[in-house]
């Protein structure tokens, strides 16, 4: 819940035309500029600020600010699947920007329509609002207020553009922010609709799930008969079906084993490769809440040993998060931990450059190995 503080301070603050800046304020400045005593928030705080019956949305972790913002959407929009959170974010910030006539740079791309300081000033959260994305390439939030009808704004779907940095820092926020994650994503068989399953091996069904770029990567997921005949999740115990198991604990969440994770992760700011360790759980944790989708693709099974790729895809900012991963029942058990080769942010319209698909045939009684990713 984001705790509200009113501050005795005029709407003019906020949305009064300032001279044209043409560089990128640091939010603790943008704060100041708006009438905010940043010394008084709370250290840590997701803050709604009324300011003359106008609200700005302040985020703050670690005593520095992360984000000012003009609070224009629904808090739960925040905290649900429909939207990347950094997207809205990166919206807020674009529409305050407009208000005050700041021109900052970061906010180059952005488009508006019908956006003046009076129709800006009308949106509140509650405001009618739709939003799109043009297959990861464009982002566009559209409300309709009663008074003045649609107002829009649209901009690139584009990581760096919306976190405000390249690649390498963005690299190194996602490792401390993974590195901080405390619980893992546990999987909830309530939320699958087993009146969709489908047999995929004798004893084995198959839930489908929707695929990213290519069929075999895919968000499918595999169960099996159950205590009382209720169909569970295939787990720790289903060596004989390593890909499948593994699958089901990317897409869906862990059960009663966190496998480890350690990811080689190929670090292209500074040339080298940097080892981070977690588990399965908290990495799928992180990743969902920045936004992404998880999908999982089977390269080969030979013998005991797994090479699959997992595809972390964040639609709203245009980018996937790439593991090609090698994995063993033992890994599967929780006994050793499975091993990825990692590449953070690759833009989602350069991925048809990493893989290539092999029209192998089909065994009828097992699943079908055919994702070839180029080394």
């Amino acid at each position: 819940m984001k705790l509200k503080i009113f501050l005795p301070a005029l709407l003019a603050a906020v949305c009064a035309p300032a001279a044209s800046a043409q560089v990128n304020l640091t939010p603790d400045a943008l704060a100041e500029k708006c009438g905010i005593a940043v010394e008084t928030l709370p250290t840590d705080c997701d803050t709604i600020i009324n300011i003359g019956g106008k609200s700005l949305h302040i985020v703050r972790a670690a005593g520095a600010i992360s984000n000012v913002g003009l609070a224009v959407f629904p808090a739960a929009l925040y905290s649900g699947n429909a939207c990347d959170p950094q997207s809205l974010l990166f919206a807020e910030g674009a529409l305050l920007d407009r208000a005050m006539s700041l021109r900052q740079p970061r906010y180059a791309s952005v488009s508006y329509s019908n956006a003046g300081p009076d129709q800006i000033a009308a949106i509140t959260p509650d405001t009618p609002l739709g939003m799109g994305n043009d297959n990861s390439r464009t982002i566009t939030f559209r409300w309709t207020p009663e008074k003045y009808g649609p107002v829009a704004i649209s901009f690139p779907a584009s990581y760096q553009s919306i976190a405000g940095a390249d690649r390498g820092a963005t690299e190194q926020k996602f490792i401390a922010g993974l590195k901080a994650v405390a619980a893992p994503r546990k999987a909830d068989m309530a939320d699958l609709d087993i009146s969709q399953l489908q047999l995929f091996v004798p004893g084995v069904f198959v839930l489908p799930g929707d695929n990213h770029v290519l069929p075999d990567i895919n968000r499918n997921l595999y169960l099996k008969p159950g205590s009382d005949n209720k169909a569970e999740l295939l787990g720790k115990d289903d060596s004989l079906y390593l890909a499948e198991a593994m699958a089901n604990l990317f897409v869906a969440g862990v059960t009663d084993v966190d496998p480890e994770l350690q990811l080689n992760i190929m670090v292209h700011d500074y040339g080298k490769t940097q080892t981070v360790s977690t588990t399965i759980g908290k990495f799928l944790e992180y990743c969902l809440s920045q936004g992404c989708v998880p999908y999982f693709g089977t390269e080969s099974l030979d013998g005991d040993r797994l090479s699959a790729a997992v595809f972390m895809h964040n639609a709203w900012q245009g980018y996937d998060h790439v593991l090609r991963l090698t994995a063993t029942p033992e890994a599967l058990a929780g006994n050793e931990p499975v091993v990825a080769r990692t590449s953070l942010f690759v833009p989602s319209n350069n991925l048809g450059n990493i893989f290539e698909e092999d029209e192998g045939k089909r065994n009828k009684t097992m699943p079908s190995y055919k994702l070839n990713l180029k080394k």
